[in-house]
């Protein structure tokens, strides 16, 4: 692996040093005089990098400059004379004076600009590991700043979210979100890397991103980056569906005292503090408490899907608590010994009491905690951290009958890494080069793990080489790779990223990339066993696929099943009905029967025998020792909803395929963006991409099919073809039968004719009678779900965004989100399996507009709305249909700060209409939600 990087950076420094032999040098001429100055915020005062400093002369550029980190500038080397001095800085309203400049002068001459309410040029960090401008990112991003963070009354600062563009945001609970980005939704997902200050923030081990448990209080926040596409090339392997990253505010930029409370519908209490503040100017301190609590939105038994739930809940688990709650507990301390150089040490402990969803049915987490720990060095170039993730299950349970009564997890994730970045040649070269360390050790007593306890426990490495080149003052290209290795898996994965940057000038940027991602599969897809419930008299086992699964077969390569009949459960049986069997238990029915009511009916089809031949002739078609019925009627396979206990007509089949053991997931996709502001008032992004993913891995789903009572006809008919050749084959029942004028046909179709009704009520149709089952989970009665490594898949969508200012206060936006397919099936994956599909659970087309508006006064108010199209789930035990739905929220803010110093109410109403809907399959149906807060700065 140091082979390939140091090949890797040779390689970089080559390609770019060779771009940059040819790039042009501008010149300098001498002359005597000069303008300097400090381009600063009008507002903040802040001073402003980067901004375009030109002399004009009749129009034309004579000369120019641009700002330095401080905001200073000098442009020199020019003659005497009168010009237009020009500054321009994105997301400003561009500033023009009349300056004269006399032999020999040095003239100062400050800017202050006045921002439009545009920030193109905020510096993010999540897209390429380092400070970047938006406009330089090599991916598509969007940026919450502290503004549009503040001005809402919110439950959840997850609902922040809520109107990005790209975001899939699937509401189950008052206070609970399964959120990632360009679909591939999921109940318990852990799709989306999510971090809070450059520290991972899922649960340790299961991956889950939680939004409750995570330190994100609103109040807290400074901005929130969201950065759709890959990013596997810096992030390591399993982030290929994009990066969340919420950043907390810094103690020393942000000292002081905030206290919120809120209440609202649904019983619904919220309540903040935040402070922080500088000791001897070098040490920072910051402490932040969170509280919310609401009731959950309930089953109803009345409704026919939330019965469905309700009917598989255990008894002792009723009734369900809906009372929600959920408290953080964080503290920070940041020494400054040097400018440049910080060292930082947060940790921080949250609890949670919540009903939610889970690939295994309904959970109750009662109690449960996580807590974390970090230590982090930014050491001017250097930036070096460890943290840890601990889990605490409390009293959690599931709710599903026949399920594992108490839930332990005591998991613990470590991480490690390093960073350096660095520029030659008058910063014409960037490079990122890091390396990073995380161990996983999975603890649940056998609860989750079961059988894996003792070897669920892996490390996972990987080093990362970046290196940015402007090719000319439009141009910068970044090429990148990342190589992983993970102890479970052979071998080293590799993780590319290719891009071109073209800012033909600070307002627009035109973008190309290509990545390649890998996600190594989560520790529940390797390992997890656990008792998921029961369905009728069979149990349910949940297993992760680390060395796949193998379906039970005989020599011929034909399948074989397990009994479900009472006598002989468990016992292996082939797939399809034995005759023979049918046989033995139509005529125990039939010898059951008086003669005398043999001897009525059989007078009914107009046969009159006497009552010694009818009980002679039962004597002889005896199967214990009077004839023999051989042959099987081959059966169809199919797949039960473990919710409502039907087979699935879509899941019929003939044969199974073998569950092979799980790969890394691979993703290639290619990107063109743009992002610009059109006449300083209209901001436009616009993305395409184009997705080829292959063994995606599958949402956990039943593997054990049930062999079904074949079609009627075909049985029966070939139970009477068998019948008759058995009597046929017995001489004295059949010199019997041609004595009274009778065939061995004639007998088999009449036997078969008189039991068939009683038969056909008792073994319906489709009737499960066996289930096949993989000989590494051959417990009687069991069904088996687990995860499949699925095919390949290729896709392409867009996001359009566009934001408008009308005016200095009224801010108007809208964006869309769409890809071409949202649900592929056995033939668009390439799987033999017919019964596979695989949907993205989320829609193919969803669209959010609103505005908001700031008075000169002191109120505001914002609205905003959210189509979502309708889309098939498929998640586990919850399987199918979420219907379209469209959301209205509204809200409004008041500034009190005229009555008490830095006061401020905000109040928010959600779903203002009270549309009830469902936004995921098992979910109850979520309705209106409003809160009211007040906030106080001191």
């Amino acid at each position: 692996m140091n082979a390939m990087l140091r090949y890797l950076l040779a390689t970089s420094l080559f390609c770019f040093l060779a771009f940059g032999a040819f790039a042009p040098r501008s010149a300098q001429a001498q002359a005597d005089v000069s303008v300097h100055g400090v381009v600063t915020d009008a507002s903040s005062e802040a001073p402003l990098q980067d901004a375009n400093v030109v002399l004009l002369v009749d129009g034309v550029v004579i000369a120019g400059a641009a700002s330095d980190a401080d905001g200073s500038y000098e442009i020199s080397g020019i003659p005497p004379g009168d010009y237009v001095l020009s500054v321009r800085f994105v997301g400003y309203e561009q500033e023009e004076m009349q300056i004269s400049l006399q032999p020999g002068e040095s003239l100062t001459a400050d800017v202050a600009l006045r921002p439009t309410g545009f920030d193109l040029n905020a510096v993010v960090v999540s897209a390429s590991r380092a400070s970047e401008k938006v406009l330089d990112a090599p991916a598509s991003i969007s940026v919450l700043d502290t503004r549009e963070i503040e001005s809402v009354a919110l439950p959840s600062s997850a609902m922040l979210l809520r109107n990005v563009t790209g975001v899939d945001m699937a509401q189950t609970g008052v206070n609970r979100y399964e959120v990632v980005l360009r679909g591939f939704n999921n109940v318990f997902t852990g799709a989306t890397y999510v971090m809070t200050d450059y520290r991972r923030a899922a649960v340790a081990s299961l991956g889950l991103n939680d939004y409750s448990l995570m330190p994100i209080s609103q109040i807290d926040l400074e901005r929130i980056e969201v950065v759709r596409g890959p990013g596997s090339a810096l992030f390591g392997a399993g982030v290929d569906a994009g990066v969340i990253h919420f950043i907390s505010k810094d103690p020393f930029t942000h000292p002081g005292t905030t206290v919120r409370v809120g209440g609202g519908l649904r019983n619904a209490l919220t309540a903040s503090l935040r402070h922080a503040g500088v000791a001897g100017g070098k040490l920072g301190y910051k402490v932040v408490a969170d509280f919310q609590r609401a009731n959950d939105f309930a089953f109803d038994p009345e409704d026919p899907l939330d019965a469905i739930q309700l009917g598989t809940f255990r008894e002792e688990a009723l009734p369900v608590d809906y009372n929600n709650h959920n408290y953080t507990l964080s503290g920070l301390l940041s020494w400054q010994p040097r400018s440049n150089v910080t060292l930082t040490a947060n940790g921080g402990f949250s609890a949670v009491k919540t009903i939610g969803l889970s690939s295994i049915g309904t959970i109750q987490g009662e109690g449960f905690g996580y807590t974390y720990g970090q230590l982090r060095l930014d050491a001017g170039r250097f930036f070096a951290q460890a943290y840890a993730n601990f889990n605490d299950a409390g009293d959690s349970f599931v709710y599903r009958e026949g399920s594992v009564d108490d839930v332990v997890d005591n998991s613990t994730e470590i991480n490690v890494q390093g960073q350096y970045d660095f520029d030659i040649l008058d910063e014409r070269f960037r490079f990122v080069l890091g390396a990073e360390y995380e161990l996983t050790n999975p603890v649940t007593k056998s609860t989750v793990f079961g059988r894996n306890e003792d070897r669920d426990r892996f490390a996972e490495t990987g080093a990362y080489l970046q290196s940015v080149v402007r090719l000319s003052p439009m141009l910068n290209a970044t090429l990148a790779v990342r190589a992983d290795r993970h102890d479970l898996f052979d071998g080293v994965q590799f993780s590319p990223r290719a891009a071109l940057v073209f800012k033909p000038d600070p307002a627009h940027s035109i973008r190309a990339t290509f990545n390649r991602a890998f996600a190594s599969p989560g520790t529940h897809n390797l390992f997890l066993d656990f008792n998921a419930g029961a369905a009728g008299p069979l149990t349910i086992q949940a297993r992760g696929s680390l060395d796949g699964f193998h379906f039970q077969r005989d020599a011929q390569g034909g399948l074989i099943a397990s009994s479900m009949f009472p006598d002989i459960f468990g016992a292996p049986v082939p797939v399809g009905v034995p005759l023979g069997l049918l046989y033995s238990e139509m005529y125990g029915a039939l010898s059951s029967i008086p003669v005398s009511d043999l001897q009525g009916l059989l007078a009914a089809q107009g046969l009159n025998i006497p009552a010694v031949l009818i009980d002679q002739f039962i004597g002889l078609l005896s199967p214990d020792g009077g004839i023999t019925v051989t042959g099987l009627t081959p059966a169809n396979i199919g797949y039960v909803d473990l919710n409502t206990f039907d087979i699935d007509p879509n899941s019929i089949a003939q044969d199974v395929v073998d569950v092979p053991s799980l790969e890394y997931t691979s993703s290639e996709i290619f990107e063109i963006g743009y992002k610009g502001l059109l006449g300083e008032r209209l901001l436009v992004a616009v993305d395409g991409y184009y997705t080829r993913r292959k063994n995606f891995v599958s949402p956990l789903r039943v593997e054990t099919p049930f062999v079904l009572v074949p079609n009627h006809d075909l049985l029966f008919g070939d139970l009477q073809a068998a019948l008759a050749d058995g009597i046929a084959g017995n001489e004295t029942l059949h010199a019997a039968l041609q004595a009274v004028g009778f065939s061995a046909d004639d007998i088999s179709s009449l036997i078969v004719e008189l039991a068939r009704p009683d038969f056909a009520a008792f073994l319906p149709e489709n009737t499960p009678i066996a289930i096949v089952q993989p000989v590494e989970n051959m417990v009687p009665g069991q069904l088996l779900m687990t995860y499949r490594s699925m095919g390949e898949i290729e896709y392409y969508g867009m996001d359009v965004s566009t934001e408008l200012l009308l005016g200095d206060r009224l801010r108007v936006f809208g964006n869309l989100s769409w890809v071409s397919d949202n649900f592929f099936d056995a033939g668009e994956l390439g799987e033999e399996e017919e019964t596979l599909e695989l949907s993205m659970n989320a829609p193919a087309t969803k669209v959010k507009g609103g505005f908001a508006y700031e008075s000169s006064g002191n109120w505001s108010v914002h609205a905003s709305v959210r189509h979502t199209g309708g889309f098939e789930v498929r998640s586990g035990l919850y399987t199918g249909p979420v219907p379209e739905h469209t959301l209205l929220d509204v809200g409004a803010g008041y500034d009190l700060g005229d009555y008490v110093s830095g006061l401020r109410m905000n109040l928010s109403l959600f779903n203002v209409l009270d549309q009830r809907h469902r936004e995921f399959v098992g979910s109850p149906e979520i309705g209106r939600m409003g809160l009211v807060q007040m906030t106080l700065e001191i």
